[in-house]
């Protein structure tokens, strides 16, 4: 849908139940939060593959 231009890459949109619903942004807590759950992950599965919450470095 991004490339036919219905939606811009930055827009934020899931499909939910046959309905393109738009998201929140994502918060700064939230990106903290899912990156202490992958530390903590990671460090009892060496085969966990990191997951990154786009739009913070």
């Amino acid at each position: 849908m991004n490339e036919a231009g219905i939606f811009l890459e930055e827009d934020r949109v899931e499909l939910t139940n046959g309905e393109i619903v738009e998201m929140s942004p994502i918060a700064r807590r939230d990106t903290a939060c899912i990156d202490r759950i992958n530390h903590l992950i990671s460090r009892h599965d060496q085969k966990f593959t990191k997951e990154s919450v786009s739009g913070f470095p």
